[in-house]
């Protein structure tokens, strides 16, 4: 969680959630259009996703690798 939020308000951290939301939906908008005007077929598009998603899930295992484990403990499980 963002430094500034760890003691923030609840409602920094509402709006927070909120403009995290947005700015989801519009990654989701630009990488749905980029799709559609790709031209590529569904194996195509899917396999790029999941290369995405594993490129990022490497990166951030990298990240949390060198970790202090007290920091992960610490962690809450889920940020939504």
């Amino acid at each position: 969680m963002n430094k500034n939020l760890e003691n923030g308000s609840k409602e920094e951290i509402k709006k927070s959630k909120a403009e995290r939301a947005e700015l989801r939906e519009k990654l989701y908008q630009k990488i749905e259009s980029e799709i559609l005007e790709s031209g590529l077929k569904y194996g195509d598009v899917k396999s790029t996703l999941s290369k995405l998603i594993i490129i990022y899930t490497d990166k951030a295992n990298n990240v949390l690798n060198d970790a202090d484990i007290q920091k992960v403990v610490e962690s809450p499980r889920f940020i939504r």
